[in-house]
């Protein structure tokens, strides 16, 4: 088809096509909220986050962003560092480390179950992606990393199906762009799971 095209036509198809798949989806993992009222379970703000990023870093199409310098910028932004839901205070950080979306999340208590959830945030829109959440239930404190690679599975789902839309427009206009998906199917769509789940 392109065997006549001149040399700098087969260059510019081929950068185009590349972009494709050479872009890669930048993501930093926040610290996850202590929701249970139980200090006992603080350490699951960051333990949480790191098991996350573990499971994550199999992932090809997504560069993680170290969280060394995700605190180190918060603590450079003008804003509470308390306030953990500050909408504007995270599209700044994302801003600054350059990330196309963040992932936050909680560990909260119901009827004597763990209840993990984790959302995306889109930098460029500057909110929590709609229905972009995935939640998991447990009974067992050491149950909870199970969980966490269920959570990380379904959230490189919606990234990968995210980046790569932002690398199609990218390629298709010409020029970068952040967040590129329209609407991804939830994980509740393809997978139903119930929000308080008993494991037995």
């Amino acid at each position: 088809m392109f065997k006549h095209a001149p040399v700098p036509l087969l260059l510019l198809l081929t950068v185009l096509m590349s972009g494709c798949v050479m872009m890669p989806t930048r993501v930093a993992i926040m610290d996850f909220e202590n929701a249970t009222g139980d200090p006992a379970f603080d350490k699951l703000k960051i333990a949480v986050p790191e098991y996350l990023t573990q499971y994550l870093t199999n992932y090809g199409f997504i560069t993680l962003l170290e969280r060394q310098d995700i605190h180190r910028f918060l603590a450079e932004i003008d804003s509470d560092p308390t306030d953990t839901r500050n909408l504007s205070r995270w599209q700044k950080l994302g801003e600054k480390i350059n990330a196309h979306y963040l992932i936050a999340g909680s560990c909260s208590r119901l009827d004597q179950n763990f209840v993990l959830c984790a959302r995306i945030f889109s930098v460029e829109k500057g909110q929590v992606i709609p229905r972009s959440a995935s939640t998991k239930t447990c009974m067992r404190e050491y149950e909870i990393f199970d969980q966490v690679r269920s959570i990380a599975s379904e959230l490189g789902y919606q990234l990968k199906y995210r980046g790569g839309a932002v690398a199609r427009q990218s390629a298709q206009q010409g020029v970068p762009s952040r967040e590129g998906a329209a609407r991804l199917p939830a994980a509740s769509e393809r997978t139903p799971v119930p929000y308080v789940q008993q494991i037995r």
